[in-house]
């Protein structure tokens, strides 16, 4: 059985936007028709050619296409189709620059739809998705009934992080057309981001009710598993993603978070290093498998790859622009380098202790060193380090000095060398105030018990503090009544959770703690600090006081895997969870080593 093509019709007021329509939905037999009919009656005619070329390309014949396009641009240079037809070729090569550059030569009024989105989708693979968004509008008044128009401005909008605006324009997009190819996953994925993940799940179902096949909605149906505590799940889900598409880089990244969840380590770690195979130059990835490598005590390889964290989603846009090239081991002789803290707080304390290795380096080859600190942590790091260098700046300070080279502080052990057997390990680091030390030691030996402070939660808004932070009702049961302890909180925002447990016997000193100097004052009064993953964890342990931290099963990185000591912080003792929030048993071996501890009888491996 055989068909025809229908009839194409005449060329009209834009013919080859006509061409470009059919083009993009795969009706290459009309275009082939209306483009043969425009150059019969009009030979000469430049957007007939120019519309020849778009077809060529289709056809593989880029070859064709170059040298007509290239005609036309030698006829008339501001062609602005012709302009836009080099700039579809330069994309198609993957040179989104280059395709930049050409649709710059243009403007978008002379633009049809087609051509438009070329545009946006080149200005967002250079990350220019400001001027993205700015062309995606233009497109979305030249065709505002097309929901491939607000998908687009939808899409360049998500790619800002404007979730809230991309599901805007994704609702009008739904409207004029809800089954449009990908647009109730990126509804879903724009739901997660936000935080609305029981939305994000309706939304991703429908997408794999759709297109079964598609791997990014499963990505993002995993995803939405592990927000929602169901690691095993979202495993599966992972899975299917990578069945479906066994070299996608998300896909791979999406099974090793999940089986992270689950303590599979090396499987999560070759998942990383095969996603990181396909994608070298993605920085996400690359962080990703360092934090895995270093997790695993690879500090050689880790170190390297952890220079891929300002590209991570956590610190994506937050690297300072200090008009000055990053110290990569070049001579200090009489140039000054400028060391500055990143991160958290935690961050801060854990690689302060690399300060004084850098300062003597800079100090051999006869350069001078500065180091900026978070303005909280000025008073405790200056008197730390008062006997390295003259003065700590802090980080709000109105005016930086001159500087030859920067170096953020976490990439300092890698341009030191430092590997796992040769950390800095040396505690107290950190030195708290004497006076204030001395007068909370009175206050607190007054009991004749031991003196412990507890933690159980971090960081509030951190996106892992639901797992880290044990519940303080399980807390207060595992600490109810142990005979010759009294415990002192050191949560800065537990009063209310206090209050929800009034039979625990606990001290709240917070209102007194109104900075880290006045907390490493407390801690170094303290026979023990017990404390989940968080800054306290680092303060403790570069204080050199005796430190028990209780870890959930996907720990970070710094605490290594199976281990109950860290060679970070000798005197700190880890208490790994040993199955997905379940805290129970860590609980039920911390009590027992309080027990001996209290009884006068260490624990076994204690520090």
């Amino acid at each position: 059985m055989t068909s025809t093509a229908p009839e194409a019709p005449r060329p009209g007021h834009d013919a080859l936007g006509q061409v470009h329509t059919w083009i993009r939905e795969g009706a290459l037999l009309q275009a082939a028709h209306l483009i043969r009919d425009w150059l019969k009656r009009t030979p000469e005619s430049l957007d007939a050619i120019v519309a020849q070329a778009a077809l060529d390309v289709e056809l593989g014949d880029t070859a064709s296409a170059k040298t007509a396009l290239e005609q036309v641009l030698a006829t008339v240079p501001n062609h602005s189709r012709a302009l836009a037809g080099v700039a579809h070729l330069a994309l198609c090569a993957g040179d989104a620059k280059s395709a930049v550059d050409w649709f710059q030569q243009t403007g978008p009024e002379a633009l049809d739809e087609a051509e438009l989105s070329d545009w946006c989708e080149a200005l967002a693979a250079t990350g220019d998705l400001t001027r993205g968004a700015d062309i995606a509008r233009h497109l979305c008044e030249r065709a505002p009934e097309a929901a491939t128009s607000w998908f687009q401005l939808g899409l360049t909008l998500h790619h800002s992080g404007f979730h809230e605006q991309a599901l805007d324009a994704y609702a009008k997009a739904h409207a004029l057309d809800p089954d449009l190819d990908n647009l109730c996953n990126n509804i879903g994925a724009a739901y997660l981001q936000s935080g609305r993940t029981e939305e994000a799940m309706a939304q991703i179902g429908r997408a794999i009710e759709l297109k079964p096949s598609n791997p990014l909605a499963w990505i993002n149906l995993s995803d939405a598993l592990l927000k929602l505590r169901r690691p095993d799940d979202a495993a599966l889900a992972a899975r299917r993603a990578c069945a479906l598409a066994p070299t996608m880089p998300l896909a791979l990244q999406a099974q090793s978070n999940a089986l992270k969840e689950l303590g599979q380590w090396a499987d999560a770690l070759a998942l990383m290093e095969k996603a990181a195979m396909q994608a070298p130059v993605s920085g996400g990835i690359i962080w990703n498998l360092a934090m895995l490598q270093m997790l695993h005590g690879d500090y050689r390889n880790g170190l390297i790859n952890f220079e891929h964290r300002w590209a991570s989603p956590e610190l994506e846009g937050s690297f300072p622009d200090l008009k000055a090239p990053i110290w990569c081991g070049e001579p200090l002789a009489g140039k000054t380098l400028f060391l500055w803290g990143e991160q958290g707080f935690g961050d801060a304390m854990q690689f302060v202790r690399f300060v004084p290795r850098i300062a003597a380096l800079v100090r051999q080859q006869g350069g001078q060193l500065h180091y900026c600190c978070f303005s909280k942590l000025h008073t405790l790091f200056s008197r730390s380090l008062a006997d390295v260098i003259p003065e700590v700046i802090p980080h709000d300070t109105p005016s930086l000095p001159r500087f030859d080279y920067h170096l953020p502080l976490c990439s300092a052990p890698l341009r030191l060398g430092t590997e796992l057997d040769t950390l800095p390990a040396d505690v107290p680091y950190l030195r708290a105030d004497a006076a204030a030390a001395s007068a909370w030691a009175q206050r607190l030996s007054a009991s004749g018990k031991l003196n412990v402070g507890v933690v159980w939660s971090g960081s509030r808004g951190h996106q892992r503090n639901p797992l880290r932070a044990v519940p303080i009702a399980e807390l207060a049961e595992a600490f109810r009544d142990l005979p010759g302890i009294e415990f002192h909180s050191l949560q800065i925002d537990g009063a209310a959770e206090l209050a929800s447990v009034p039979d625990f016997d606990i001290r709240d000193h917070t209102a007194e703690l109104r900075s880290y100097d006045d907390t490493a004052a407390l801690i170094s009064s303290l026979d023990l600090v017990i404390t989940v993953c968080t800054s306290v964890a680092h303060l403790a342990g570069a204080l050199g006081r005796p430190t028990w931290v209780m870890l959930d099963v996907n720990a970070s990185w710094q605490w290594l895997l199976g281990r109950s000591d860290s060679p970070w912080y000798p005197t700190t003792r880890l208490y790994r969870q040993e199955t997905y929030r379940d805290w129970q048993p860590v609980l039920e071996r911390v009590r027992a080593d309080l027990l001996a501890l209290a009884g006068g009888t260490p624990p076994a491996g204690a520090n």
